[in-house]
């Protein structure tokens, strides 16, 4: 979703720079792949910082 919002975005952005079709085209395609990857990236490191649910310690409720 992130990325064809940044296609959306790239695509007349590219227009008002006065780039040719191709190249906006190619501009809004670089931006979707770059934002994409982005995105994915960061969520791989949401998923690795957050501990499983067999890693967390149980507490005892004698200790409280």
């Amino acid at each position: 979703m992130a990325g064809l919002a940044a296609m959306a975005v790239a695509a007349p952005l590219g227009s008002l720079m006065g780039l040719n079709f191709v190249a906006t085209f190619m501009f809004a395609g670089v931006a979707f792949v770059a934002v994409a990857f982005w995105v994915d990236n960061r969520l791989a490191r949401r998923r690795t910082a957050r501990p499983d649910a067999g890693d967390l310690p149980l507490r005892d409720p004698a200790d409280s």
